[in-house]
């Protein structure tokens, strides 16, 4: 298995000591927002490049401009932030396993990622069946979804099994395996939204310093101070810190709720885990292509 695929499996376990450690559940909500402050942030700084390529001409520009002012907007509406992160969540992870993949076998997987971005929303759907917000999903339909969907991944992955390794093979069915697992779980164990919203922090905090240390330990080292000092400021600004200057629950909630509509819909122009439909409204073609062999 590649070091991404252990970094998953890592970053469920610690969710799993993190929740059962900081309780009560709002306790480890106010934690898992400030985590989200920490990532949103970062994201920024470490996107500069592609924030200052895209403000370089007008088109990009422009088109950029508008993807904020359509997050802005779409936050102070009852659009469903579960059902946005969903699709942020499924199509970073899906894509960043495909990136890892030559010119040639990105094309030709091309039905197994189509194939693997259905199956996943599936099973981030019914894990998240008993929440209120999907509460109109009939949960005999999502299954007979998930279970055609399955099928679909499956054909599409037994397909690639002359053209790709074992160990690829294995990362590539790595995400749905764990999905399945936690499905399982569900049955016995309330599983939330910020649960899987922690995995996703946690595992895009971490999965960058692979490629950090190939640029020497002072990069990965100014990456974990950024990372530690924001968190405790974030957590000291939080409902838990014990100043009395800290945010009310309400407003902690209220300002998670803007910045991850900004952060989200924003990362359609700047992110590479997207599919190139998406990307080629945003950025120069010669990025969407590097985007499929880097």
């Amino acid at each position: 298995m590649s070091t991404q695929s252990w970094l998953r499996i890592f970053s469920c376990v610690l969710v799993w000591a993190l929740a059962s450690t900081i309780t009560p559940f709002p306790s480890f909500a106010n934690v898992v927002v400030s985590f989200a402050f920490v990532h949103y942030l970062l994201s920024v700084r470490y996107a500069k490049n592609n924030i200052v390529r895209l403000m370089s001409t007008p088109r990009e520009a422009i088109s950029l401009a508008a993807v904020v002012l359509c997050a802005i907007a779409a936050s102070r509406t009852d659009m469903s932030l579960l059902l946005l992160f969903g699709v942020h969540h499924v199509c970073n992870e899906v894509y960043l396993l495909h990136r890892n993949l030559g010119a040639a076998q990105y094309g030709q997987a091309k039905l197994l990622r189509a194939s693997a971005l259905v199956f996943n929303f599936a099973i981030y759907l019914a894990i998240l069946r008993r929440v209120p917000q999907i509460a109109f999903i009939d949960h005999t339909c999502l299954f007979i979804v998930l279970a055609c969907s399955c099928v679909f991944f499956s054909m599409n992955l037994w397909k690639m099994r002359r053209v790709l390794t074992s160990p690829s093979l294995i990362d590539l069915c790595m995400l749905e395996g764990l999905g399945l697992i936690f499905l399982g779980v569900s049955f016995f164990v309330d599983i939330k939204l910020l649960h899987i919203v922690m995995y996703h922090f946690i595992f895009w905090g971490l999965n960058p310093i692979r490629s950090m240390l190939k640029q020497g330990g002072s990069r990965v080292l100014e990456y974990t101070v950024l990372n530690v000092a924001l968190a405790a400021l974030f957590i000291v600004m939080s409902p838990l810190g014990p100043l009395p200057f800290h945010f009310s629950a309400s407003d902690y909630s209220t300002q998670f709720r803007f910045w991850s509509f900004i952060h989200i819909i924003s990362s359609f122009a700047l992110s590479a885990a997207h599919p190139g439909w998406i990307r080629r409204w945003f950025q120069p073609r010669k990025m969407v292509l590097a985007a499929k062999t880097g």
